[in-house]
């Protein structure tokens, strides 16, 4: 089953709402919550991915286009510099 292009659209609107609204929280806490050796919690947490998700997850940060490679892993890996 393929994802359309316009569903794909809507979840980068989605997640970029999101990412505005995690940004303060980010900036003032992230020294504090950031991913390094030893800390494991979140990178360990088991959830369900849908067929959406996956297709924009597989495309990576810029849909497709040019963009970061690499870099964080971790949960604020997916909120610093990330454009969807």
């Amino acid at each position: 089953m393929s994802v359309s292009t316009g569903a794909k659209t809507r979840l980068r609107v989605h997640l970029a709402i999101i990412d505005g609204d995690v940004a303060p929280v980010v900036a003032r806490y992230g020294a504090h919550i950031g991913c390094r050796p030893g800390c494991s919690e979140c990178c360990h947490q088991s959830f369900r991915v849908s067929e959406l998700e996956g297709a924009l997850l597989r495309e990576g940060p810029g849909g497709g286009r040019a963009g970061r490679a690499g870099g964080d892993r971790g949960p604020l890996g997916g909120v610093r510099g990330r454009s969807w």
